[in-house]
């Protein structure tokens, strides 16, 4: 009787073992997909709650936000145009040089106070700025 109830003990620590595994592998699933950044943000980046958007319409000319964006906050950029971006601290201009995001892509950048520019590869459109919480 006692080595049955070891060998229950045994599967039973196994199978808690492995659950716990399951579990933290589930929690670390987020830092996969997204960074491996330890913050909040990063874990979780965009939290719809209380969000705060503002959209840049994008032609042949650099066109920016009114604003800087959040400090410290996770940005998600999505545009309905290819367009080339940048961000920098102060009144920033983009260039045909500066990174390539394609039409319908999402971007996500952790805002470090700055204003966000694009300009148009070939079409205008419309660049969609999500401040996730």
């Amino acid at each position: 009787m006692l080595r049955k109830l070891r060998g229950f003990w045994f599967l039973w620590a196994l199978l808690a073992a492995a659950a716990f595994s399951v579990a933290a592998i589930a929690h670390a699933a987020p830092a996969l997909i997204y960074g491996t950044s330890t913050t909040d943000n990063m874990m979780r980046p965009c939290s719809y709650r209380g969000k705060t958007s503002t959209n840049v319409s994008i032609s042949a000319t650099s066109a920016a936000t009114a604003s800087a964006l959040e400090t410290g906050r996770v940005i998600r950029v999505v545009c309905d145009t290819t367009v080339h971006f940048r961000t920098a601290s102060t009144s920033p201009t983009a260039v045909a040089t500066d990174t390539l995001l394609p039409a319908n892509t999402i971007e996500w950048f952790v805002s470090e106070g700055d204003y966000f520019a694009a300009i148009r590869d070939s079409a205008n459109g419309t660049c969609y700025l999500t401040v996730c919480r």
